[in-house]
């Protein structure tokens, strides 16, 4: 068996690929499965601040994908997750690009 096949990427958190403004297509995301994303981003990455990343393009994957659970490291503070954690009981963030 291939280790790279689907149904070995499947897991509840992920951490975004390249600060999530791309590194990996749409599919692998819908292959994890998340219902936790950890977004290692800083405010100018997260945000898109100049109009030349694709943050707001993976942003809208994971609200069209019904994650409703992320934590943004940029924006201003650190956050935690205490594992196992219970996923409905963490903290939902809206990501929507015009949010």
């Amino acid at each position: 068996m291939r280790a790279y096949e689907r149904e070995y990427l499947q897991s509840d958190i992920v951490q975004m690929a390249h600060h999530g403004q791309g590194g990996v297509a749409q599919n692998v995301y819908q292959a994890i499965a998340p219902s936790v994303c950890l977004w290692p981003s800083p405010d100018w990455v997260f945000d898109d601040w100049n109009n030349d990343l694709q943050t707001m393009t993976v942003r809208q994957w994971m609200v069209d994908m019904g994650i409703e659970y992320h934590y943004v490291t940029g924006s201003g503070m650190t956050q935690s997750i205490i594992l196992p954690a219970e996923i409905d009981s963490l903290q939902r963030l809206d990501v929507a690009p015009d949010k």
